[in-house]
């Protein structure tokens, strides 16, 4: 039985249609819903120039979440974290005994190099 689920979101269309997904199940199962963004930092720079970029995307990030959440599912927790989402968002889970973890699925599409030879000709 669905209790307590977990969505990441990361402001993509995949990750709002997690977010509708969950709370379409939520209705049905009257489970609770956490909201999870996470923001990766980047691995080189300054101090200060990544505190800065992360001070940012924060805001961006509370900004995305409290708007997708106000209009999909209004009681829904949001929170923002830093760190590498796949660990943050489990250690979340555990965290909070979430007992459904909810992502949104991109699909990768392999594409054709059209290279073309010095004469203008494809190779």
């Amino acid at each position: 039985m669905v209790k307590h689920m977990l969505v990441g979101f990361d402001g993509s269309e995949e990750s709002r249609h997690a977010l509708q997904w969950a709370h379409d199940l939520a209705v049905q199962t009257a489970a609770k819903v956490d909201v999870v963004a996470v923001i990766r930092p980047p691995e080189i720079g300054a101090d200060v120039e990544t505190e800065a970029l992360i001070h940012n995307m924060r805001k961006q990030y509370r900004k995305l979440l409290s708007d997708a959440v106000a209009e999909i599912h209004p009681d829904a927790e949001a929170h923002v974290f830093v760190g590498h989402p796949a660990e943050r968002l489990l250690r979340y889970a555990e965290d909070h005994e979430i007992d459904h973890i909810v992502v949104g699925l991109r699909r990768f599409r392999a594409r054709r190099s059209r290279r073309r030879s010095p004469a203008g000709r494809p190779r």
